[in-house]
């Protein structure tokens, strides 16, 4: 079988979007399907070859008009490719939206089924965080999104919230993949022992709506308390990374790295003793469960979760992990100073966090319930 997946980020880049959309494709290509990929560069260097077409584009901008612009050009250039692609299946993914859109005419005009893959919900986001707020373009948005949803033959999401909003849009089958993780890279650390400081790990986007300021905000408390017992790094890149790392060279309990490569990444979590998940107070983010939880887990680190939602069905307090409620600095700051009291129950946790891969969120996993849906559609007239 002939799938064409259309989505803007993708592998080397190393996002959350890129990373599901390569273990998708590894999926289909392990499932004996002839898959190809119509994408943008990502990275700088990462070229097209016989499996990959990459289509150059703005990517992200501070300035939303850029980035928009950007998105709109790379769901013109994938519309004329993919007209012209020999596909069974069409695969897309949104947000963003506009190659998501292409993918949907394409499919249209040729008579192709074609499967979303929905990762956040869009506008949605943008709005939670005030990078938008003219109501004629959010109005314009919403109706693309509407449109898209309606048009796919079956939508993918990452967690029933999302799955439960997209169910009251359109007819369309909705089932839900979530995140997973490769526990045969993402592993425990063979020597690692608990010494010296507590050391927590964030990794991923530092953006507004991951509410790394709840963290930055708990750290004060700590420091006004003359707690120096605990350091945070911060591993990853976004619209706040500058402020972030400005505030790392006030505060010496917390460290700010760029983005790293997986094998350095997993070195990074392996070294530390809990992985830390943050995320806006929204109810557009109720559904948002990080793939950095399941990295985290992977290694056998329990997760301090600052959200609320579907993440805490992943994440139970007590038994994987630690929950407070989001942008509650003071009750992160309480959590932390509890844990460095009694760091011994960490290893119970991430142990028990392991297990949960093993047996829900690793790749095995995720490609079983893919190739289930698969076959769903293709037995669907």
């Amino acid at each position: 079988m002939k799938i064409l997946h259309i989505t803007q980020y993708y592998f080397p880049l190393r996002i959350a979007a890129s990373l599901r959309q390569k273990r998708i494709d590894d999926t289909l290509i392990s499932a004996g399907c002839d898959v190809r990929v119509l994408c943008g560069i990502g990275l700088k260097g990462a070229k097209s070859n016989d499996i990959i077409t990459r289509v150059p584009f703005s990517g992200p901008s501070n300035n939303l008009l850029l980035t928009i612009l950007g998105q709109v050009f790379f769901g013109l250039a994938v519309f004329l490719l993919g007209i012209l692609s020999d596909t069974d299946v069409i695969i897309a993914t949104t947000p963003p939206p506009f190659g998501a859109l292409a993918s949907v005419l394409v499919a249209k005009i040729r008579r192709k089924k074609i499967i979303l893959d929905v990762r956040d919900l869009w506008p949605g986001e943008l709005v939670a965080t005030g990078a938008l707020s003219i109501k004629p373009v959010i109005k314009f948005m919403c109706f693309i999104e509407k449109k898209i949803y309606r048009s796919s033959s079956m939508i993918l999401t990452v967690s029933p919230r999302l799955a439960s909003h997209i169910k009251k849009i359109t007819n369309s089958p909705v089932r839900i993949l979530m995140n997973a993780v490769d526990d045969t890279i993402f592993l425990p650390s063979k020597n690692r022992r608990a010494t010296g400081r507590l050391k927590i790990i964030y990794s991923g986007s530092i953006n507004k709506e991951q509410s790394l300021s709840t963290a930055i905000d708990a750290f004060k408390v700590l420091q006004e308390r003359n707690i120096t017992g605990v350091e945070l790094l911060i591993v990853g890149s976004g619209s706040e990374y500058e402020e972030v790392y400005r505030y790392s060279q006030i505060n010496k309990c917390i460290k700010v790295k760029p983005y790293v490569q997986e094998g350095e990444l997993v070195k990074l979590i392996q070294e530390s003793d809990i992985g830390l998940v943050t995320l806006a107070k929204h109810r557009i983010f109720y559904g948002a469960i990080p793939s950095k939880t399941f990295e985290y887990m992977a290694c056998q680190k329990p997760v301090i979760v600052s959200a609320k939602g579907d993440i805490e069905s992943v994440v139970v307090h007590g038994v994987n992990g630690f929950v407070v409620p989001p942008e509650k600095p003071l009750e992160l700051a309480r959590l932390i100073m509890s844990i460095i009291k009694k760091r011994k129950i960490l290893l119970k946790l991430g142990i028990n966090a392991k297990k949960d891969v093993e047996n829900k969120y690793n790749q095995t996993h995720f490609m079983k319930i893919l190739n289930s849906y698969l076959r769903e559609l293709l037995e669907t007239k």
